[in-house]
Parts: structure tokens; sequence; C-alpha cells
């Protein structure tokens, strides 16, 4: 077992970018490439379950391996994609894609030229997200790669004596059986070749979970990072490692007692796992979960400090982690989490359990299924093995509604009509009720292009490592995009608060109240992006009234919308079975749906970033953190199952010392008491932010919250950087 891991660090921090690979055992992605797209050729007519699986068995039989000896986690497998800022698709992945979108294409082509309408125009993106998938990690690990696939054989084979086994579960029994038989020829060609190298540890390791559920705690490690990177080939993420704690806790307690592993080694088997993570640069980094074994005393606790020891050392931001936050969180683990933020490791996001079940409730889903939810993606909420909630099946741009409010439906940049015909009115009660009624178009259209391509999901991508490990998937015969899992939700998330709440209180205040500017006159000043309007764009800029203050109009109209928002979507029912889940986060949003949208009414430029995430418009922010807090806890977070983040920005002055500390812990525990859902953050300055830009070699390991997850500043786009910039400047004002 390796001991040394600063010696062999070096070789594992780029071993992707830089990957060796054994050419004899197998085929460069080319051929993989060549091979899949001819399988598919020569079977036009084969179902997509078959048509998948078999395009697994070619990558996982065929595709070439290399194993990494400095590491106690070794296996690479060649499919295709690169590694340089992001992880890269893999040839298969590609032909996914492409076959997804042809079957939607073919078989709803008016909502997809509908959708890619509305992407256009920065309006919205309605889509059956296959992205963002969550392992039932309880079966893979309980059960071993071999045991899924027994539960699978059997079932089919307790359907067929009953006589009730229908052609399409034959074919999905069918899919699943030769991509869970592909699964271990790939554990055998990586344990061959661990043998080939002296792999002694690795070898042995793989002797078992070929035929077994692992026994140890660094048998549970291989065969997750080997399941998630074949879950991974094709076009889904599994977004989740699951809730790690508790998942390992059993393995590690059990290795302590049979003098298997000390904590120290323990320390160091994590900083191999976290390094390999890290390594492979997943988009938006790979999660996990803590908080459900925590004890403070005892192996939970223990178990969480060893790998937040390991993650800390490391100063690594992937993976991410999703803590939950029970109603009495723990002082002490609460300490050692804000002291990790205060000092740099602040690629984490804390998860009011409280909020979540009560948000949970209002779709159905009653405490006693919902305890079991975790985080996966960047904050949203699933009940791992039971809930398929499609978590990002569309973005709704809140500012929309106040453009087409003022052009009476004509889309600026695009310059086309979208949705009703509305005139110009004539008083400020008048603009708000338009403004709902064109928000009430884009939340129906959105809904319903979202449940005409829903049941075609399964069709467009049948997932077979995802569903093999879904119990409910198993005993029907059915998919997980199919209609598999016990709970058929699709997500909406409706973002660019701060932006919409500001645009319409510009409008009350200056065309409304103070006449300064007539509607009309508004809308071709928005046309040409406030040039000959600067005294006016000025005005607006400075007017105190903003969002994220703490100030009762601006927080009172963002309940509202909100409000309105959940009345037209929770609850509303899915052509697939279940019923809608509402969000609010904005992700990369805020940029791609902004670079699309005309300037608007709150001084904002054209092709501009909206307001990312719940956080006010940048440098509006003017009072401070606490009363941020205030206006996030008007709002009621029970609505937002999907996810509802608090980003605090906070100067490194504030958080000095102990009292600093006991400043952090106390607006967690603030935030959470008035009913926040999630927060997370930095502790930056903007000298420093500087610096880094004009010196990237001297902060290579400086991290900076984006949205639902951390980059390396020195490493983001220009643009991206002086986002950041920009609000520490408002916040230093």
């Amino acid at each position: 077992m390796h001991t040394d891991f600063y010696n062999d660090r070096p070789f594992i921090e780029n071993e992707y970018e830089a990957a060796e690979w054994n050419e004899s055992t197998g085929v460069p992605p080319e051929e993989l490439d060549r091979q899949i797209r001819a399988f598919a050729k020569e079977n036009p007519k084969m179902s997509a379950p078959l048509l998948f699986a078999n395009a697994y068995k070619i990558m996982l039989e065929n595709a070439q391996i290399g194993l990494n000896p400095h590491t106690m986690f070794p296996d690479k497998l060649r499919h295709g994609g690169s590694y340089v800022k992001d992880a890269t698709p893999s040839v298969l992945e590609y032909f996914a894609r492409e076959h997804y979108d042809r079957v939607l294409e073919r078989r709803c082509p008016a909502v997809r030229m509908q959708r890619r309408m509305f992407g256009f125009l920065g309006f919205a993106i309605p889509d059956t997200d296959v992205w963002h998938t969550a392992a039932d990690w309880r079966a893979v690990i309980g059960l071993g790669a071999r045991g899924l696939l027994e539960r699978i054989k059997a079932e089919k084979q307790k359907k067929l004596d009953g006589g009730s086994l229908t052609p399409k579960q034959t074919d999905f029994y069918d899919a699943e059986i030769l991509a869970f038989e592909a699964l271990l020829t790939y554990m055998k060609r990586l344990k061959a070749e661990s043998d080939r190298l002296g792999l002694a540890d690795y070898s042995e390791a793989l002797r078992v979970l070929v035929d077994e559920p692992p026994h140890t705690l660094y048998q549970v490690l291989c065969l997750s990072h080997i399941f998630l990177n074949v879950m991974e080939l094709g076009r889904e993420r599994c977004r989740t490692y699951g809730p790690v704690d508790e998942l390992y806790l059993p393995f590690y307690t059990a290795d302590k007692q049979s003098g298997r592993l000390t904590r120290e080694s323990a320390t160091e088997m994590f900083r191999y796992f976290w390094q390999k993570v890290a390594a492979e640069k997943r988009y938006a980094d790979q999660p996990i979960c803590i908080g459900k074994a925590w004890s403070d005393d005892g192996d939970g606790g223990e178990l969480i400090e060893v790998m937040l020891d390991a993650y800390a050392e490391l100063k690594v931001h992937n993976p991410k982690i999703h803590v939950l936050c029970p109603k009495n969180l723990s002082d002490k683990l609460l300490t050692r989490l804000v002291t990790m933020i205060r000092n740099g490791s602040s690629s984490m996001v804390l998860v009011n359990d409280e909020t979540v079940y009560a948000a949970y409730e209002k779709i159905g889903i009653p405490r006693e299924v919902s305890k079991d939810y975790i985080p996966i993606g960047c904050y949203e909420s699933v009940i791992m093995g039971r809930e398929d909630a499609r978590i990002c099946a569309s973005w709704i741009n809140l500012e929309k509604a106040c453009e087409y409010t003022i052009t009476g439906g004509r889309d600026l940049l695009g310059k086309l009509v979208v949705g009703p015909r509305t005139e110009e009115p004539k008083s400020w009660d008048e603009f708000l009720a338009t403004y709902y009624r064109h928000l009430e178009d884009q939340i129906d259209v959105v809904l319903n292009n979202v449940n005409v391509q829903a049941p075609f999901a399964g069709e467009a991508n049948p997932s077979p490592f995802y569903s093999g490990t879904i119990a409910s998937c198993v005993e029907q015969g059915k998919d997980v995009f199919d209609g598999g899992m016990e709970y058929r939700n699709q997500s909406i998330k409706c973002f660019a608060i701060a932006t919409a709440v500001d645009s319409l209180l510009a409008v009350k205040k200056f065309v409304y109240e103070r006449g300064m500017v007539t509607l009309p006159e508004l809308c071709r000043i928005l046309e040409n992006n406030w040039e000959g309007a600067e005294a006016l764009r000025t005005l607006i800029l400075r007017d105190p009234v903003k969002y994220g203050n703490h100030i009762a109009e601006a927080d009172d109209l963002a309940h509202d919308i909100f409000k309105f928002c959940a009345a037209h979507i929770i609850g509303k029912p899915t052509s697939t079975g279940g019923v809608f889940r509402l969000g609010c986060d904005s992700v990369n949003m805020a940029e791609s749906y902004g670079n699309r949208c005309a300037a608007s009414p709150d001084g904002r430029l054209a092709r501009t970033p909206l307001s990312k995430n719940m956080r006010p418009v940048n440098g509006m922010e003017k009072n401070g953190v606490t009363a941020f807090i205030q206006s996030i806890c008007k709002l009621d977070n029970t609505d937002f199952v999907d996810g509802a983040p608090l980003d605090f920005m906070v100067h490194p002055s504030a958080v000095e010392g102990e009292d600093g500390i006991a400043a952090m812990k106390s607006l967690v525990r603030v935030f959470f008491a008035g009913g926040g859902f999630a927060i997370q953050g930095n502790i930056v300055d903007l000298d420093t932010l500087l610096d880094a830009k004009a010196h990237p070699e001297k902060y290579p390991t400086l991290q900076v919250r984006v949205c639902g997850w951390n980059e390396y500043f020195v490493n983001m786009h220009e643009k991206v950087q002086n986002d950041f910039i920009n609000r520490t400047m408002g916040l230093e004002q």
C-alpha cells in the first residue's frame, strides 16, 4: 500500500493530461468511435437500450487502459476525452449526444425548434435533463458489481418463470446484463494489467471486487471510482459519490478494529483519493456529501475529520463538498467547516435539512422518505435510489418578462414577437400585472415543452449502469429515463431575481412615479443600449432601493415574484407521472442568457451577465452580508427543493481570530434559523484579487466560489475574474 503521498503527488496531479497508455491493451479512441458507429449502422432497428449496452461493451472490452503505479487508485480508460481545463467528452458521449438529438428532433420537432428559439433569445432552454444523475451508491457498495448483475438476472428469470416478461422488458434486462458483464470484463482487464505491473494491493482489491461486494474501505473507494467512471462514459454525469461518511463508516470502523487502518493511514488513503478526483477535472467539480454520520465523539465524527484533514491539506477544490446540516448542527463540525472556508477551502455548500424536508412536503413527499435526500450537482436535492428529479430541465430568465412588458411582447435583440401581444401599461399596477402575464406565459410554454420531450428520454438516452443500481428499475424492467423510478419529477429554475427586481423598481420609480422617462422612450433607450441616456442610467444605478439590502420594497417584490413562480410550477403534473419542482440558482446561465439579452431598466448593458443565484446585482450589495441574509430569509425558501443558494462574500478582516470564527458560525446559524436553504461563499479582498490577476504565479491555489463549484482564480477567464473583482469593489466602497 502506498504510504508516501507527497513524493507520489507530482505523478498524480496531471496524470490525465500526461497519460501513459499500454497500447497493447486495446485500440485507440478513433477506432472505438468507428466500431460504435459501425455497429449502430449495422443494427438500425435495434432498441435503444441494447444499442447503448453494446456501445458500452465495445468501450469497456476494447479501449486501451493505463495504470499509474504512483497511486492507490491507478485505473484509467482511454475513452477519447482530453484533460486541459475541464475533461472533455468521450467518443461514446459524442455518439450519445447525436443519438439524443436525433430522437428528440424526430419525436417532437416543433418543441425542439421552439427550444432553439428560446435559447437564442435568452428566454429559457427547456430540455429533459439526462445529464445530472445519482447512482444508488448503497446498492453499488452493498451488492458490488457482481451482485448488481445477479439481481438483474434474477428479476428477469422471475418474470420469465411467471410468464409476465414483455419484449420491452426483455430488451431492458438483456441490455443491463450485457452492460454489467462488460463492466466485469473491464475490471478483469484492470486486474490483468495490475498483475503485470506488480501492483499487489490493487490486484487483490480487484480480485475481490470482480466476484464480491467490497470488504474494506480501500475496496469501497476502488469500486466507487471504477463505477463512476464507467457510468460517465455516456452522456450522463454521476453528480455525487453519495453520502460518503454514512456509506464508508462501517468499513472504516471494521478496518480500524482489525488493524488494517489507523487514523493516519486512512488520511493518507484519502489524500490519494481526493487527488485522483481532482486530476480528473470534471466540469463543475465532482460532488461528495457529508453530514449523515457525524457525531462529536466516535468513528462517525473521526471519519469526517479524516476526510476533511486530507482535503484541506491538498488545497484542491475538486471534489466539492455538500454538507447536510441538521437542526442540532454540531458546533464542533460547524467550527471545522467555517475555519476551512476562512482558510481558503471554500468548495463547499452547507444545506439546511429542515428547509429541504419542508420543501419536499410541498410536493407530497413525507419526511420519512425525504430524510434520505442528498444534494447532487450544485445544490439540488434528490432522494437517492428513489427520485428521478431531472434537476435542470430548464432555466427561466425572470428579467425577460420585464423586457416584454416594456416592448409589448417583442424581443429587443431577437426582433421577434414572443408570447402575448400586450398594450402599454398606463400605471405601475398595470405594468406589474402585465409582467406577471408575460411570466406566466413563459412558465406555461416551458412546462409544456419539457412535458412533450420527457416521455422520449428513455429512447433518447437509455442509461444501463444508472438504471442497474435502482431497485425499482430492476423490479419493473424499466430504464430510469423511461419511468423506472418511484418518484419521476422535473425541475425548473427561475433565476436573475435581482436583475428582475431592480429593473421593475426602476420602471416604477423613474417611469410611473417621477415621470423622468416614458415607457416608449425607455424602450428606445434599451434598444440603443443606454447610448445617449447615460445621465438617466447613472441615476438608476445610484438609486439605493436594490434587492439584497434588506429594503422592504425590493424584498417584498422578490418574495411575490417567487411566490408567483411557485404557484405556477410546484406540484404541477409532469408527463411522466411526477410533479414539477422549483429552484432558483443560475450556474453559468447568468452569463450565457445575459449574452442574449438586451439592456435592462436597472442600468445593465446589453449582452452582459444577469444576476447570479440569489445574490444582488454586482455592485449593489451595499448593506453587508447580514442585510443580504435578511433579504433571503424574507423569501419562502421551502419553495425551492431544487436549490436556493446564498452566496456571501466577506472581507478577511471581518473574520480574523476566534471572534471571526464565532461571527461566521453565527452567520450560518442565523441564516438557517431564518429558514434559508443553502449557504456558501468567499472570504476575499480586492487587493488580493487584483494582485492575483496581475501576478498569477503567486496565487496558484487561490480558490473562489463561482456558483455551485470552485475554481482557481488564476485559471479563470478574465471576464469571470472581473465579475469577482467588480463584486468585491462593491463591497469595499
